[in-house]
């Protein structure tokens, strides 16, 4: 029988496992290493946000600078982009405009992909792409430097943003890496100068019809010298304008301050402009001062009525460390309150009018009556007349209607409408005397009327009354 021979394996045969397991000792653990895609953000100043600091509006741009720093393992390409999470605004609800903020790469602070922000935009809400890596995807660093230039008339306050960055790769499903910074400002202009109302309100209201409401005071203490020339003046944007659109006129608020001891400004009273006014200027070393702003009414005729509203601002401008910034601002109101009034001269007790001691040889009687209206409704009127009988002597005697004559007459500057521009005999009755213009302002005019008596008429008093009315047409 025959038996079979045990062969033991050669090298030959043994070679291959050998060359398998060397393999996988000295190259599968690195293939097994996770790929790394990172990215980190560092501000110049330290923490972990974006943070200006306590700034006055108009003193210029402000920046801080970011670090932002790349390690990469995964080979492929990548770009780095912002967006604007959160717009900056303050507790109040008062905002930075987007625009104010630019952003822009430091050139020569990256090394091997693109800065594709050399020149300054301003952070949006969109997606604006930072940096481009090289087609490699290399790791990288490089700088970017945020810029706010805060306008001038932002309202001092705290102020939040939050803006994110967003690294992702290029033709590959890598997950993105995404970070959030705050951005934190502080406007402050108040420390130096404060102004504020006799109550305390943020309202400045004036009202003819209420005492003292021809006037209103506001005091403005200037707390420490700014070291240099500076100048306050105030702005009313969009004027002080009524719920149907209607303007006040210029001349129908003025302003003047007192009491300055450092500095100077309008001791007479001037017309309110809508416009950059100049209230105050210090002397050549900006000392600290106290003074009163004064606002009254000045010639509202003609004013519609109505309340008319704006906002004043008060604004620092000067050649110091502050160059411009809002001081405050205020709402300010004028409440024009409606009138539409007739007066006549001279007055009729009762509405009498009487003619005495008429004799049928004299010639007629004249009484003459001079209507002045005041309104500021902004809409037309009309004056009308009722005649409650003919005159009539004690006796019950009526002279005829033909003896009694009616004249309208302009006076001054008369706008509207004359019905009796001649003389004439009115029906006894209601009769219009007047109509006002389009715009149905104040305006004034006399009435004439005559009298005479028939021959075969008794001599004597005669009178009637009269009801005058003042009416909306």
């Amino acid at each position: 029988m025959n038996r079979q021979s045990k062969i033991k394996p050669s090298l030959k045969t043994k070679l291959p496992l050998f060359s398998l397991w060397f393999l996988l000792l000295f190259f599968v653990p690195g293939q097994l290493q996770a790929a790394t895609f990172q990215m980190t953000i560092t501000p110049y100043e330290g923490g972990s946000d974006i943070r200006f600091g306590k700034i006055t509006p108009g003193v210029g741009i402000v920046n801080r600078e970011l670090t932002i720093n790349i390690n990469t393992t995964i080979g492929k390409q990548y770009r780095i982009t912002e967006t604007l999470l959160d717009p900056i605004v303050s507790a109040e609800g008062n905002s930075i405009p987007d625009r104010a903020v630019t952003v822009y790469g430091l050139s020569g602070s990256n090394k091997t992909g693109t800065i594709n922000i050399s020149q300054g935009i301003p952070i949006s809400r969109g997606r604006d792409i930072v940096y481009t890596s090289n087609p490699q995807g290399s790791a990288d660093t490089f700088r970017i430097s945020y810029n706010l230039n805060a306008p001038l008339d932002t309202a001092p306050g705290s102020y939040r943003g939050r803006i994110s960055f967003t690294m992702e790769a290029i033709n590959s499903n890598q997950s993105p890496v995404i970070v959030i910074l705050y951005i934190y400002v502080e406007i402050d202009t108040k420390n130096v100068i404060e102004i504020k109302t006799a109550t305390g309100s943020k309202t400045i209201s004036l009202n003819p019809s209420r005492a003292p409401g021809n006037s209103a005071n506001v005091s403005v203490s200037i707390k420490s010298g700014l070291g240099s020339k500076f100048n306050i003046v105030q702005m009313t944007p969009e004027g002080l304008v009524s719920a149907d659109g209607t303007r006040l006129p210029d001349q129908a608020l003025r302003v003047s301050i007192k009491g300055a001891q450092n500095g100077s400004g309008p001791s007479t009273p001037q017309n309110l402009s809508p416009g950059r006014q100049q209230i105050y200027s210090s002397g050549p070393s900006g000392r600290s001062d106290d003074f009163t702003i004064i606002y009254e009414l000045g010639d509202l005729n003609g004013v519609k009525a109505g309340k008319f509203r704006g906002q004043l601002k008060y604004i620092l401008e000067g050649t110091g460390r502050i160059k411009e910034g809002l001081i405050d601002s205020f709402t300010i109101e004028v409440e024009n309150e409606r009138i539409f009034d007739l007066y006549i001269s001279p007055e009729l007790g009762s509405g009498l009018m009487q003619f005495n001691d008429l004799k049928a040889t004299e010639p007629p009687r004249i009484n003459e009556i001079i209507f002045e209206i005041k309104s500021n409704i902004g809409r037309p009127y009309q004056i009308s007349q009722k005649m409650v009988s003919g005159f009539t002597n004690p006796q019950g005697n009526v002279i005829p209607q033909e003896y009694f004559k009616l004249q309208t007459v302009p006076l001054g500057n008369t706008k509207g409408t004359l019905k009796f521009p001649v003389k004439a005999s009115p029906n006894f009755g209601e009769a219009v005397l007047f109509i006002s213009n389009s715009q149905g302002t104040s305006d004034k005019f006399k009435a004439i009327y005559e009298l005479g008596i028939p021959e075969d008429m008794q001599s004597g008093n005669y009178s009637t009354q009269f009801v005058f009315t003042i009416s909306e047409l």
